[in-house]
C-alpha cells in the first residue's frame, strides 16, 4: 500500500505551488495556454455580473472535496462570499473547466464527477477541440455545439454560445463576450 498524500500534507507546501490533489496523489500542473486563458476571461466576463463578482472567483481557488481531494475549478460560482483570508471557498454551486489536452481526461472524469457527489449542481465542461461546451447535473449531461444555446438550470439568465465563445479574433481585433 503506498503513502497517500493528504489535505494536511498540502497545508505544508510552499504558498503558489501549482498543483491539486486527486485521491491522494499530487498533481502538478503545467500553467494555461493562451487559448484557454482567453476562454476562461470571456467565459467570466460574461456570467461575472449575474450573480456578482464576490460570488464569482477564478483558478486557483482551492475547493476541498474531502482530505484526499483538493481541486481547483478554472470558474468557480460560490453560494456565498468565503471570509477574505480563506483559501478554500466551500463547495461551489457551479463549476467552469476549460479543457486542455494535458487535463481534458482527468476533468470528464475525476473532476467533473467529484464535483457533483460533492453537491455543485451544475459543472461546465467548456472544450476548445471539439469547440463544445457541455452542461452536467446529477440528473443529465446535455452537449452544445455552434449556434445551440448552453442554458443553466441553476444561474437565472445565464447562457453560452459556443459559436461566439469560440469565435478566434483576427490579429489586432478585440474579441466581445459572447
Amino acid at each position: 500500500m503506498q503513502p497517500q498524500f493528504t489535505l494536511s500534507d498540502w497545508n505544508r507546501l510552499p504558498e503558489g505551488f501549482r498543483a491539486q490533489l486527486f485521491d491522494g496523489c499530487l498533481v502538478r500542473e503545467p500553467s494555461p495556454t493562451y487559448e484557454h486563458q482567453t476562454l476562461e476571461g470571456r467565459t467570466y466576463r460574461h456570467l461575472v455580473s449575474l450573480p456578482g463578482e464576490t460570488r464569482v472567483v477564478f483558478a486557483p481557488s482551492d475547493v476541498i472535496l474531502d482530505r484526499f481531494n483538493l481541486v481547483q475549478p478554472n470558474i468557480c460560482v460560490l453560494h456565498a462570499p468565503p471570509a477574505l483570508d480563506s483559501h478554500d471557498v466551500g463547495i461551489p454551486l457551479v463549476v467552469f473547466e476549460v479543457l486542455s489536452p494535458s487535463t481534458r481526461k482527468r476533468d470528464r472524469t475525476v473532476k467533473a464527477t467529484g464535483f457533483l457527489a460533492a453537491g455543485v449542481e451544475e459543472v461546465w465542461l467548456v472544450d476548445p477541440a471539439r469547440e463544445t461546451i457541455e452542461v452536467r447535473s446529477t440528473r443529465e449531461s446535455i452537449v452544445h455545439r455552434g449556434p445551440d444555446v448552453a442554458r443553466s438550470e441553476v444561474l437565472e439568465d445565464f447562457t453560452l454560445v459556443p459559436q461566439a465563445l469560440f469565435t478566434r479574433p483576427e490579429a489586432g481585433d478585440t474579441p466581445s463576450a459572447p
